[in-house]
C-alpha cells in the first residue's frame, strides 16, 4: 500500500469512530501488514493442486507442462 504521495512508509493507527466491515472494530489504517509474514499464497497453491487432481489434470514436479487440449476434455 502506498500513500497518495507515493511513499510506502505508512504508520499503522486505529480509528475509533467508524465501523469496519459488518461492525468490526477497531478500524485500522496504515501499512502495518507490510512487516507481517504473508502465507496466503500457499493456500491458493494447495487449492490449485487439489482442483487439478479433482478433474484429473496431471501435476509434474520436474517442470514439464501437460497439454491441456488433449488432457482436459
Amino acid at each position: 500500500m502506498y500513500g497518495t504521495d507515493g511513499r510506502a512508509d505508512l504508520p499503522e493507527g486505529e480509528l475509533s469512530h467508524p465501523e469496519g466491515y459488518m461492525g468490526s472494530a477497531p478500524v485500522r489504517i496504515g501499512n502495518g501488514a507490510a512487516t507481517q509474514l504473508q502465507l496466503d499464497l500457499y493456500g491458493e497453491l494447495m487449492n490449485s493442486v487439489y482442483l487439478c487432481s479433482k478433474v484429473g489434470l496431471p501435476i509434474y514436479h520436474d517442470g514439464r507442462a501437460s497439454r491441456l487440449s488433449t488432457t482436459y476434455r
